[in-house]
């Protein structure tokens, strides 16, 4: 897999909810130096914490859920626009503004007001950007 496919593929992202557990040590236990990602935009941190208190996340995969991104229910480009904003839910997410060369994926994805989408097409892949089919 290339890193623009990698990049095109986590705009899966833009649909579906995540369980606490998959991100609260980003909002309390991020590492000895910081509780709190410095990498997260501290008004979307505190909406979070409103969502996903401390404890109520103990177990993997249960406890409350929160939207990967505003839109969960449509594939659109608010992924990669949050990303833009240090509002990426997961880890894997907001890492892919830490490298000039999918920042710059990021941001060319979040400039088309398609976004990502689902294309129809004989190719293996299911998701690709909009000017091109599979």
């Amino acid at each position: 897999m290339s890193v623009d496919e990698m990049v095109t593929l986590s705009g899966a992202h833009s649909i579906g909810v995540s369980h606490c557990s998959s991100f609260s040590s980003r909002l309390y236990t991020f590492n000895t130096t910081h509780a709190q990602d410095p990498s997260m935009d501290p008004r979307y941190a505190a909406f979070l914490k409103t969502k996903c208190p401390p404890n109520s996340a103990s177990e993997a995969g249960a406890g409350p859920t929160v939207a990967l991104d505003p839109t969960p229910n449509r594939m659109d480009n608010k992924y990669y626009m949050e990303l833009k904003k240090n509002r990426g839910l997961l880890t894997s997410d907001q890492t892919l503004m830490s490298s000039a060369s999918t920042q710059k994926m990021v941001v060319n994805n979040a400039r088309n007001a398609m976004g990502c989408q689902v294309c129809q097409g004989n190719g293996a892949h299911g998701f690709s950007r909009c000017a091109y089919r599979n």
